[in-house]
């Protein structure tokens, strides 16, 4: 009889034997696809994460940076982003394309603020010099950057045309609640002015009659944050933004091409040059630049690159800030799994090893008849080897079976259950400078684009962590060759002994 069918014959008869060696097999089998599939849960929600976040980057000063240079050398710095500089980031092979824009506060005669009761009066002048004092911003594309991200759509009239941004033409996009609250509709005539009601630094005002061609409505929602950040030494907190106040100013405000804008901007800032003198007024232009990506996955390798490009005290920022304790947290679970995984699996070597041995001994006297009769040592030894084979052929089958419906639930939990206790910081208008000191950045676009704090368990419920064919050819040889190096050595153990040896060991 070949030792191949008497290890078969032996597995059939000893019942108990085999059910042990079975649900060792199984049981470290198990334990450590649970393992895999935790570490796998977390790539899997990381890389969703990265790819459901918005492909958005704004150039910005960096606040820090030009504060931490005031305290010391007293001089505050206020670089200038220059078209130059944005041409040369968005030549760079993970950019899609350049928005640029231009913001500004002018005067709308006759023009009524939209205005929900809900906001409350604590925010009627908030970042408004008054009711007649709307944020004009001025746009380089037709599809310009709220459009293109979904968060506004055009529902009557259209966005403008090449040709009205290139010659500058006073034409305005205007959301849907202002036309409202103007009896607005496409082709109606409004007044912008650059003279404003309290300004009696000059009495001369431009003023230019624009025509609506389009009207938006607001498809994104503004999360609402309610961290909270002591500052200073005496603990004053500060809230999160208003977020009822962005969605009104951003309800309020009207687009017009860039060039019209700046046009109005020069003419303001001239006049009142004369009145005051040329070096007595800045330019008080407010510019907005965003750069949009091929994919937000490259948004860390874009980072690297700008980083080269940008000169001191401008940064590139995007709305990964507000996940920082998300990464940080799936990078521990991540680590953690990764030593627990290498543990468990040298672990379950020693176990093997440990039980063949106890399994064998208990076989002495049918292992010693083999050596006596002049079986070869190395034939004893493949036939003990390949019944540990034939057994986790079937236990490892059923424990990736088992795995892909238990263990990946238990992962989904763990996950859960880590992520539930870290939270989105999401502002992207406070930014930490020191030590329990914050500085407010204001109103940013960006933070339009923060990904609701539920998406995380969202994306947590689509991870898809079962194995494909080649994951389970890569677990089935990997657990395979530990388990035959482990009866290997086992095996190696107890067959230098002589037959007499063999006969003579000691029951445990």
């Amino acid at each position: 009889m070949s030792f191949f069918h008497r290890g078969i014959v032996y597995l059939r008869r000893n019942i108990s034997y085999s059910l042990i060696l079975f649900m060792i097999i199984f049981l470290l089998g198990s334990g450590s696809l649970g393992i895999y599939f935790s570490y796998r849960m977390v790539e899997r929600t990381e890389e969703n994460l990265w790819s459901g976040l918005p492909a958005v980057v704004s150039i910005e000063v960096d606040l820090v940076a030009t504060q931490i240079y005031f305290d010391t050398m007293g001089i505050w710095i206020d670089p200038p982003i220059t078209q130059e500089l944005i041409k040369e980031i968005s030549q760079l092979p993970y950019v899609e394309r350049a928005n640029i824009s231009l913001n500004h506060h002018l005067y709308g005669r006759n023009l009524n603020r939209h205005w929900e009761p809900e906001a409350g009066i604590d925010n009627l002048y908030l970042e408004n010099f008054d009711l007649n004092a709307f944020n004009i911003k001025g746009v380089t594309q037709p599809n310009f950057l709220e459009l293109s991200s979904g968060m506004l759509e055009i529902v009557s009239g259209n966005t403008f045309s090449d040709e009205q941004l290139i010659e500058g033409r006073s034409v305005v996009i205007i959301s849907q609640e202002l036309a409202n609250a103007n009896d607005l509709e496409i082709g109606s005539l409004i007044t912008i002015e650059t003279l404003h009601p309290w300004d009696i630094v000059v009495d001369e005002s431009l003023e230019i009659e624009f025509e609506v061609v389009g009207i938006y409505e607001l498809r994104s929602t503004l999360n609402e944050f309610a961290n909270t950040y002591p500052d200073g030494p005496n603990g004053i907190i500060i809230g999160g933004r208003n977020h009822i106040a962005q969605r009104m100013n951003l309800l309020n405000q009207i687009y017009v091409p860039f060039s019209i804008l700046e046009y109005m901007l020069d003419f303001q800032i001239s006049m009142r040059r004369n009145v005051l003198g040329e070096n007595a007024v800045s330019d008080f232009r407010n510019s907005e630049n965003f750069i949009l990506l091929n994919d937000s996955r490259r948004l860390r390798e874009f980072n690297e690159a700008v980083d080269e490009i940008l000169p001191n005290f401008l940064i590139a920022r995007d709305v990964t800030d507000s996940f920082q304790n998300v990464f940080t947290s799936m990078n521990q679970i991540r680590n953690a799994s990764s030593f627990l995984l290498i543990l468990f699996v040298g672990g379950s070597a020693l176990v093997l090893i440990l039980l063949i041995v106890f399994l064998v001994q208990e076989r002495k006297n049918e292992i010693g008849i083999y050596l006596a009769l002049g079986e070869k040592k190395w034939r004893v030894k493949l036939q003990l080897i390949m019944e540990v084979v034939y057994i986790s052929f079937i236990a490892i089958a059923l424990s990736l079976f088992t795995s892909q419906i238990i263990s990946s639930q238990v992962a989904h939990y763990i996950l859960r259950e880590e992520m539930a206790n870290v939270r989105v910081s999401g502002n992207t208008g406070i930014v930490e400078i020191g030590y329990r000191d914050f500085m407010d950045r204001g109103e940013n676009l960006l933070d339009w684009f923060v990904p609701e704090v539920n998406e995380i368990e969202r994306l947590i419920e689509l991870s898809d962590v079962s194995l494909s064919f080649v994951n389970i050819t890569i677990f089935y040889l990997a657990s395979l060759s530990i388990i035959i190096i482990s009866a290997f050595f086992s095996s190696s153990y107890l067959m230098r002994l002589s037959p007499k040896e063999f006969l003579s060991l000691k029951e445990t």
